[in-house]
């Protein structure tokens, strides 16, 4: 479906963009270029496929014993938060504290 309108992180409007229906790396990929305006490495979905099979259909949560979660693109991969550059993010942060 198409995540559109509404407000992301920091007051930032949302991205519009088709989102794929089931996940593979080739699906997500230009998807996530669009909304966070930089290339998502490898190891950041090695990372979302790891806490899917930790944790199936929750991987946002599977990190969360150790006092960890999923931010940024992984949280969009994840099926949470809005499609914006901001998601996770202030909006006075500079690019590089993009979260992954």
């Amino acid at each position: 479906g198409v995540l559109a309108s509404g407000r992301g992180g920091g007051g930032s409007g949302c991205v519009a963009v088709e989102l794929p229906a089931t996940y593979s790396r080739d699906a997500w990929r230009p998807v996530l270029r669009e909304v966070f305006f930089s290339p998502v490495a490898d190891d950041a979905f090695v990372l979302f496929e790891a806490c899917e099979a930790l944790a199936p259909g929750s991987a946002r949560t599977a990190l969360a014993r150790a006092g960890l979660g999923l931010l940024g693109p992984l949280r969009l991969l994840s099926g949470e938060g809005e499609a914006s550059p901001l998601l996770d993010r202030g909006p006075h942060d500079p690019a590089e504290f993009q979260p992954l």
